[in-house]
C-alpha cells in the first residue's frame, strides 16, 4: 500500500535540578520523624514534570522507598504500598512545620 512509519522518542521534561538547601531540609525533616535517609549513587533516570517546577523555584525531588521486592512504578504488577501514605504525609507535614 506504500505506507511508511517513523517512530521517534522525545524527552519533553526539563531535568530536575535539586537545590542543595531544599535537599538538606528534606533530609532533616525525615531524620526528625525517624525516617532513614538513603542517598542514591546515581540520579533517577525518570522523565518527570517536577523539572518544570525546579527550573523556576528552589525545590528537591525525593522518593519514599517501597522496598526492594516491589515491582517498579508503572509495571503491570506494581501494587502501591498503602503504608507509604502515612509516612509521606508525616514527611510533608514536617517540611511545612519546619518552614514556618
Amino acid at each position: 500500500a506504500g505506507l511508511t512509519c517513523q517512530i521517534s522518542w522525545t524527552q519533553s521534561f526539563d531535568p530536575i535540578m535539586n537545590n542543595d538547601q531544599a535537599v538538606d531540609e528534606v533530609a532533616i525533616a525525615a531524620q526528625q520523624i525517624g525516617l532513614p535517609v538513603h542517598w542514591m549513587a546515581h540520579p533517577f533516570a525518570w522523565g518527570e514534570d517536577f523539572g518544570y517546577f525546579t527550573s523556576k523555584f528552589k525545590g528537591a525531588f525525593f522518593g519514599l522507598g517501597a522496598g526492594e521486592h516491589i515491582s517498579s512504578l508503572h509495571h503491570p504488577f506494581y501494587d502501591f504500598p498503602d503504608s507509604l501514605l502515612e509516612m509521606g504525609a508525616y514527611q510533608l507535614e514536617k517540611l511545612v512545620r519546619n518552614s514556618l
